[in-house]
């Protein structure tokens, strides 16, 4: 009879310790340390999850790693020039990024000024063009980024063969005319994801930004969607803002629109995909706007969010719809501010469901920006508490008859 209280005490308890989210996994906070700079940045993870790209912060003599998720390790990659940024890396641990002599990258880390693409190779840098950048890798080896001087009518989204060196321009416009100008994410299947912009013929300036993905088997452009400039009552200009941050090997892309970027709290995170066309990508209660940062292969959507009323970053997850502030599932929170802070980031999730990302860590009484790995915890879903329950009580019931017998 005691066997079947302590089974029965065992049952309640672990049908008690169910997660609070039925939908959503759970994480333990893996430490990918900081830079040289006391800046710790991650750009990119490859989409098995094995792989994460550091690219340690925006002050000089930064030093790029990938680190591998099988195995815990940091391999530091061999620097080329003063500054190294690892944007990317693929599943073979292939990365990608630039380097530059001078502090190249901006706050955002969305310009990269007098930069040069580099691939490296077991550590070992290639240059892949005299300047230029490069923002993704696919895992056959295909890089896509862009040349020539920022935001001028040189601008080209290109792709390159990692192996060979080759060089490629994507020039095939979308309906409208509009080429792209940078490329920043290719999936698999070579479909290359990435923004330009839209001219007006009458003055040269710009009135849309426009983002684009390539079928680069197809050789077809489609638009994504565009977001058009404004004027203020005060006769300022309006500059929106729109990304293709990620992109699955569905064909799925996730980014963001802003329709005025001096208010990041109107930004929206979107999905997209040929078949499907454009959608909202949901937000946890109480936020108004944010990013899209990753999707992986299962659909499962990551970022940072805005709730309108402060300047923090709050990293969410979206689960089939439902969307979850990951600083509620990570188990060791302990060091970091993952919830008050301007500085956290998610920049990716894998097919496993690790998300690469960088937060404030408190490290020996002093905050530090901090690469990190959020790894899934092995947490039964609340279904196989009620069948553990359900097996344990048959068991239970099975020991009262036995009792009884005697």
């Amino acid at each position: 009879m005691k066997a079947t209280k302590l089974l029965l005490a065992t049952a309640v308890a672990m049908a008690c310790a169910a997660p609070a989210f039925a939908d959503a996994p759970a994480y333990t906070i893996v430490d990918l340390g900081r830079g040289t700079n006391n800046v710790g940045e991650t750009c990119g993870i490859s989409s098995s999850g094995n792989y994460i790209a550091g690219c340690n912060g925006v002050l000089g003599a930064d030093k790029s790693y990938v680190w591998t998720n099988a195995t815990g390790t940091t391999t530091y990659l061999t620097p080329s020039s003063t500054n190294n940024w690892a944007t990317a890396v693929n599943d073979n641990g292939v990365a990608v990024g630039m380097t530059a002599t001078t502090q190249a990258k901006t706050v955002d880390g969305t310009a990269y000024s007098g930069a040069i693409p580099v691939v490296w190779v077991n550590g070992t840098p290639t240059q892949l063009a005299t300047s230029g950048r490069a923002f993704g890798i696919n895992n056959a080896g295909t890089a896509v980024g862009s040349v020539g001087a920022i935001g001028t009518i040189g601008q080209r989204a290109v792709s390159w063969n990692t192996t060979t060196g080759a060089q490629s321009y994507i020039l095939t416009p979308n309906a409208d005319g509009v080429a792209m100008r940078s490329a920043t994410a290719i999936n698999g299947s070579g479909l290359i994801v990435g923004t330009g912009w839209q001219t007006n013929p009458d003055t040269g300036a710009n009135s849309a930004l426009v983002a684009m993905a390539y079928d680069s088997t197809a050789g077809t452009m489609s638009t994504i969607a565009s977001v058009a400039y404004g004027t203020n009552t005060n006769g300022t200009q309006i500059t929106p803002s729109i990304t293709t941050a990620a992109v699955n090997s569905s064909g799925v892309v996730v980014g963001t629109i802003n329709t005025n970027s001096a208010f990041t709290y109107l930004a929206q995170p979107y999905m997209w995909s040929a078949a499907a066309g454009l959608s909202s990508v949901a937000l946890p209660t109480g936020m108004v706007g944010g990013f899209a940062t990753g999707i992986n292969d299962s659909g499962v959507i990551v970022g940072y969010a805005r709730n309108g009323l402060d300047s923090y970053n709050y990293a969410f997850i979206d689960v089939a719809g439902s969307s979850y502030l990951l600083s509620s599932l990570i188990a060791n929170a302990t060091g970091w501010n993952l919830t008050a802070s301007s500085s956290v980031s998610i920049t990716g999730i894998g097919n496993d469901g690790t998300i690469s990302g960088f937060a404030s860590f408190n490290e020996n009484g002093s905050n530090r920006l901090h690469g990190f790995a959020l790894q899934v915890s092995a947490v039964p879903e609340p279904s196989s508490y009620a069948l553990m329950l359900g097996g344990l009580l048959a068991v239970g019931a099975a020991a009262r008859r036995r009792q009884a017998r005697r």
